[in-house]
């Protein structure tokens, strides 16, 4: 009766070719990740004023992504920082999705809040998804965490 807890030669050596270019994988999926975002956010038209935010930290995200597969030395350490950036940029946009942006009076916040939207039969407010900002903190910290678990030397 044969042992199946014991992987056979080829089993270890896909897990080994697997796990080799794992960061790589997961810095793929990173900037995937912020470029649908980026999408999304033009699509919902998320572009007024201090909205711009989000956009412009989406491309940077996906752009660091991207340099993190080749990044050596102290140019890894530069992404990683600014990786770090964008995902307190994500923490602050969650903090303006909940509270309100700053930058607007709390009255015109009030009357934009309460404005229904077309085609919406139930006429209640409406306000930005206070976690939505979230998605683009845990990208940031999944790339950043890639790009120390790349070794030193590319492949």
């Amino acid at each position: 009766m044969p042992n199946t807890m014991i992987p056979s030669r080829s089993e270890v050596a896909q897990a080994t070719w697997f796990q080799a270019r794992l960061p790589q994988s997961v810095l793929l999926m990173t900037a995937g990740g912020f470029g649908l975002t980026l999408i999304e956010l033009m699509l919902i038209g998320h572009h007024e004023k201090t909205q711009v935010m989000g956009l412009v930290v989406c491309g940077i995200g996906l752009l660091m992504s991207v340099l993190g597969l080749v990044a050596q030395g102290i140019w890894r350490k530069v992404v990683v920082g600014v990786l770090v950036l964008v995902a307190l940029e994500g923490f602050a946009g969650t903090l303006i999705h909940r509270i309100g942006d700053p930058a607007k009076p709390r009255e015109e916040q009030a009357a934009v809040a309460v404005q229904p939207e077309k085609g919406d039969e139930h006429g209640g407010e409406h306000h930005a998804p206070p976690l939505a900002p979230l998605s683009i903190m845990g990208l940031a910290v999944l790339a950043s965490m890639a790009i120390a678990a790349r070794s030193r030397v590319s492949r």
